[in-house]
């Protein structure tokens, strides 16, 4: 199976996200391993498991790889899913998601395959970044992980693109890319 992200929730469990396979749960105290794949609306919407968070509240958010971003709470046992919609501006801007990330004041920072970024502020307030917004000028510019940092400027990795500093405030990306005429840039 190949694994492509894993986490630890806060009561010790251990979240696999697999390449095909799912996402898997194992409780490493007592040997119980529970297997999520998609076979209906009751459980994840996509086997290719891209991405992992635990939020605040011990959620698990799950990046897919064209099923969006599911959400898992754990006190409910249910799945709630985000998806993209071209005629709802408070949708996710792609259904295959990078990187999940806590942001400043509790916010969820989502980043995609073609979409730029998607912020959470809870689950009903969603702002799309969008690719172009971020400097990915292509059709497949992708920003693999995403942080904020203490000014609340968004960080993402570009691919062999370098990386990328949103100032959210400004509304003004910075690239940071290599010059093969500066040696003391990205190279």
């Amino acid at each position: 199976v190949a694994i492509n992200d894993i986490i630890i929730d806060q009561t010790n469990k251990l979240w696999v996200a697999t390449n095909g396979q799912g996402l898997f749960h194992l409780e490493p105290e007592n040997g119980i391993l529970s297997h999520f794949v998609y076979n209906n609306n009751q459980t994840i919407n996509s086997n290719i498991v891209l991405s992992l968070f635990i939020d605040q509240k011990n959620n698990l958010w799950i990046g897919t790889e064209g099923g969006g971003l599911n959400l898992f709470q754990t006190k409910s046992k249910m799945f709630h899913f985000f998806k993209q919609s071209f005629d709802n501006d408070y949708s996710i801007s792609d259904n295959s998601i990078l990187s999940i990330r806590q942001g400043l004041d509790k916010t969820i920072l989502v980043s995609t395959v073609h979409g730029g970024i998607s912020i959470f502020k809870n689950h009903l307030d969603i702002k799309r970044i969008s690719a172009e917004a971020l400097g990915f000028n292509y059709k497949d510019g992708q920003s693999s992980t995403i942080l904020e940092d203490s000014d609340k400027n968004i960080w993402l990795s570009a691919g062999r693109d370098g990386l990328r500093k949103y100032n959210a405030n400004t509304q003004q990306t910075t690239s940071f890319i290599d010059n093969p005429k500066d040696s003391s840039d990205f190279s």
